[in-house]
């Protein structure tokens, strides 16, 4: 029988409704479930909860699944996009917070929540169909995966707020879901919407995995007292602080700044590397002072030329932070982190100073900290330490990218400084490119 015309439009309104509906359902639903399976629980009941959740979801869906392949012929009963939608917001109705009063944590019923949320957002648009079927088939397609990656993100960003304790492997699966969402945009023809959701889920992904290193450092330190500066040469981007601006005792990584004052004497014509210094060359002493951390030469030179004048050069190169008082050396772990970027850079020192301290560096006979990354990478670093206090600057080589490290830690270890290094090179070398 020959339709009229409003009764074509209404017809075509319903079909597209049905087909937003279930494409945007049947996508929630399965991401419902991964994010409810990968959640981390010790409360059995909770986890009883969202499994009947999941459950009455999956159930409801499948009930509905075949809606997509009717046409407009087969569509006699309006009532059906109206059931499927009551069903699913009384499904949602239902999400509780509440646990057993064994439990000590509630765990948000998260199916629950998606499901509600890809209905309410279907029914929203429905009045808008018809203005989408005016668009391109590849528009529309771009349209829905849009609008479906940032409903995924914003319920990752949300759940990864609402853990109380952010673990590894909670983020790690966090990940997993933007990924995904990221890869079903990327594959549509988008344009700039769909770039647009992209980069969303990419600066999703760096949160997440920033969130990940953080709950990694926070296990390997504890308790103890930390300050961490790194800097990714490629691009020159702090992309990784802890209690950088704070000060600490420099032990002898003020030997870095030793080495550079004496560079400078000599580049401006003061010194040479002849000079005579504790009884030796100049060259010498730098070489003693960076290989096995002799102390005699770095104090010679305080005394000779004074504290003072080494502060000010430590705050011309960009330690601004540094304090070289007598007995009282303290700095932060940014400051550091600037010298040597800059000494990578080779705006520190003219090229053969720069190469004889870098080679210097690379050969001092204290391995067990940042250095204990080879031969996995390159490491020219500086070590300090002063009772329990155990610090390490340095320049890390290697083929995912090289930076700069810059550790201090109080009532420390140098295994606890291996750790950090490895794990912060490992995220690193994971790190997603925005």
């Amino acid at each position: 029988m020959a339709l009229d015309g409003n009764r074509s439009r209404r017809v075509l309104v319903i079909v597209i409704a049905v087909v937003l509906v279930v494409l945007l359902l049947s996508g929630g639903a399965a991401q419902g479930r991964a994010l409810v399976n990968k959640v981390v629980t010790s409360c059995e009941s909770a986890l009883q909860e969202h499994s009947l959740q999941v459950e009455a979801a999956t159930s409801i869906v499948d009930q509905y699944s075949d809606l997509a392949s009717l046409t407009a012929d087969d569509v006699t009963d309006p009532d059906l996009v109206t059931d499927l939608a009551d069903d699913l917001v009384a499904l949602g109705s239902t999400a509780s917070t509440e646990v057993d009063s064994d439990c000590n944590t509630p765990l948000p019923v998260i199916s629950a929540e998606l499901i509600a949320s890809r209905i309410t957002r279907a029914t929203n648009r429905i009045e808008d169909a018809i203005d989408d079927v005016a668009d391109s088939a590849a528009a529309v397609t771009s349209s829905r995966a849009v609008k479906e990656v940032r409903t995924q993100l914003a319920l990752a960003q949300e759940t990864l707020n609402g853990l109380s304790d952010t673990t590894t492997s909670a983020a790690k699966d966090l990940q997993d879901l933007v990924d995904q969402a990221s890869d079903a945009v990327s594959e549509t023809d988008s344009g700039d919407a769909a770039s647009d959701a992209v980069s969303a889920a990419a600066e999703l992904s760096t949160s997440l995995s920033d969130a990940r290193i953080q709950a990694e450092v926070d296990d390997i330190i504890g308790s103890t007292r930390v300050g961490i500066d790194i800097v990714d040469l490629s691009s020159g981007e702090t992309v990784y602080q802890l209690n950088a601006d704070q000060s600490f005792t420099t032990a002898s990584t003020y030997k870095v700044l030793v080495a550079s004052a004496m560079a400078d004497a000599v580049e401006s014509g003061r010194l040479t590397w002849s000079s005579t210094l504790n009884g030796t060359t100049l060259s010498a002493c730098q070489s003693t002072m960076v290989l096995i951390s002799d102390n005699d030469c770095p104090e010679t030179w305080l005394t000779t030329y004074g504290y003072d004048a080494l502060e000010e050069h430590a705050h011309a190169i960009g330690a601004t932070h540094t304090s070289l008082e007598r007995g009282d050396f303290t700095t932060t772990p940014s400051d550091m982190a600037t010298v040597l970027t800059s000494l990578y850079s080779g705006t520190l020192m003219d090229t053969d100073d720069t190469a004889t301290l870098l080679s210097l560096m690379e050969r001092q006979i204290y391995r067990d900290g940042i250095a204990s990354l080879e031969p996995e990478a390159t490491v020219a670093d500086k070590v300090g330490w002063l009772d329990g206090i155990r610090n390490d600057v340095g320049i890390v080589y290697s083929d995912q990218g090289d930076a700069v490290f810059s550790i201090y830690s109080e009532q420390s270890s140098w295994d606890m400084i291996a750790e950090l290094s490895q794990a912060t090179y490992d995220w690193l070398g994971e790190r997603p490119d925005l």
